[in-house]
């Protein structure tokens, strides 16, 4: 993974997640977030699934939620200073 990949700017859907999950204490992102956000954001390493159990097996039925990861949280903070010089 570039480092490219990881400072890739956030669509404006990807950064209310971001910014969302950056105000919850536990880090999630909301529930109501689409599949392929996701998927593009876990490329990005933004954010890692919480698992049921610990079978190891990332399949949707055994994702409980979705975690920001420390590039989540950088990510998130650059939508956020983007939103504030708008």
């Amino acid at each position: 993974m570039t480092s490219t990949a990881l400072d890739a700017p956030a669509s404006d859907y990807q950064a209310r997640l971001l910014l969302a999950a950056l105000d919850d204490s536990q880090r999630r992102i909301p529930s109501d977030a689409k599949p392929r956000t996701l998927h593009i954001m876990r490329l990005r390493r933004w954010v890692r699934p919480v698992l049921r159990d610990h079978s190891g097996s990332s399949a949707p039925s055994n994702i409980r939620h979705w975690t920001l990861t420390h590039h989540g949280v950088n990510a998130a903070n650059r939508a956020r200073t983007a939103q504030l010089a708008k």
